[in-house]
C-alpha cells in the first residue's frame, strides 16, 4: 500500500527536508498547504538560503497556501521565490508538503515530527485537494 516514514526532532526533520530537496528531480514541484509556515521558517533558521539555492538550482516550482502571518511573511520578507496565496482558517500546527513521490505532514507541536507517505493514490488525492484549495485561495 506504500511506505510511511516518521522523522522526529528538529534537527532530523531539517536534515530530512534538505535531503528530499537534494533527491528531487530537476523541474519537479513542491506544493504546500500551510498555516504553520512560520514554524518552518524557525526550523530552518540560518539555512533558508541554502535550501532556496538548491531549489532554484533544481528549478523546483513552489506554491504555498497559508492562513495569515505566514503569507504576509512570504510576500514581504521571505528570501524564497514562490507563489503564495491566502486561505484563512487553516491553522498553524501542521503543513502538508506534496511532492511528485510523497506527501509529508510536518507537525510542529508538541514536538517537531514529519510523517511522510509514499503512496501514489495518497499523493494524487492530496494534489487534487491542493488544486481545489489553490483555486479558492486569494
Amino acid at each position: 500500500a506504500g511506505v510511511v516514514e516518521v522523522v522526529r526532532g528538529s534537527k532530523a526533520v531539517l536534515e530530512s527536508e534538505l535531503q528530499l530537496l537534494c533527491e528531487s528531480e530537476e523541474g519537479s514541484f513542491l506544493d504546500i498547504v500551510g498555516g504553520a509556515g512560520m514554524h518552518w521558517v524557525n526550523l530552518f533558521e540560518g539555512r533558508v538560503e541554502e535550501w532556496e539555492a538548491l531549489r532554484k538550482k533544481k528549478n523546483i516550482k513552489l506554491r504555498y497556501i497559508g492562513s495569515g502571518e505566514d503569507v504576509r511573511y512570504n510576500r514581504e520578507q521571505s528570501p524564497i521565490e514562490h507563489e503564495s496565496r491566502l486561505l484563512p482558517g487553516i491553522g498553524d500546527v501542521v503543513n502538508v508538503a506534496i511532492r511528485p513521490d510523497s506527501v509529508t505532514f510536518n507537525i510542529y507541536e508538541p514536538e517537531v515530527m514529519a510523517v511522510r507517505v509514499k503512496n501514489k493514490d495518497a499523493i494524487g488525492g492530496q494534489r487534487a485537494l491542493f488544486e481545489v484549495l489553490w483555486k479558492a485561495a486569494k
